[in-house]
């Protein structure tokens, strides 16, 4: 996997997680594959996508914790053995501690 520039102003921890993060607009929950975060963003690839502007909730499998996100991208990842979507997003409070 290539990485994008990085223009995100805080620094980024690589993690390979799964995350569960469920559509505020329609309640719809998706598992997906958390590539890195910062205090400020969170970056992952999913099987469906999130349009700019959604509003989603993050939650790591067995936490009680969940942190509200706003979708700022989406592109589909163009590898036919790795199909899905490519997806940054910022949120107002920390995930990573």
């Amino acid at each position: 996997m290539s990485e994008c520039q990085d223009r995100r102003g805080k620094r980024r921890s690589h993690f390979r997680n799964t995350l569960i993060l469920t559509d505020k607009q329609h309640g719809t929950s998706f598992p997906v594959r958390m590539c890195n975060a910062s205090e400020d963003g969170l970056f992952f690839e999913a099987d469906n996508r999130f349009a700019p502007g959604a509003q989603i909730y993050v939650m790591a499998p067995g936490s009680c914790e969940v942190d509200q996100a706003k979708v700022v991208w989406c592109r589909e990842i163009l590898d036919p053995h790795a199909p899905g979507y490519r997806v940054g997003a910022t949120f107002p409070n920390t995930l990573v501690h």
